[in-house]
Formats: structure tokens, sequence, C-alpha cells
């Protein structure tokens, strides 16, 4: 496993982690983590995170 990919497989359990803990909701969950919203969901675009199933 490259860092690359080890890094983006923390990065989407903890993104997943997040959108569960606010039942999906988008905009709570860009704001706890820190991101922008477009880069929020750039991220979800990149790491194949669907949100429907967190809601």
């Amino acid at each position: 496993m490259t860092l690359e990919e080890f890094r983006n497989n923390v990065e989407r359990s903890y993104i997943i982690k997040i959108l569960k803990r606010v039942g999906g909701n988008t905009a709570e969950a860009y704001k706890i983590l820190g991101l922008p919203k477009s880069s929020f969901y750039d991220k979800l675009k990149k790491l194949d995170i669907p949100t429907k199933l967190y809601k």
C-alpha cells in the first residue's frame, strides 16, 4: 500500500465516521472537519463516499 492509498483510507474512514455522527448532514460535517464546502465535496467524490448512505 502506498502512502497516498493509506492516507486516502484514513481520510475516507474519518469522513464516514463524521457523516454517521451527524446523520449525513453534509453542512455540519464539513464544518466539523474544518473544510471549505467545495473541498469537502471534492473529497467525497475523490474518495467515492456516497452521502445518501449516512442519512
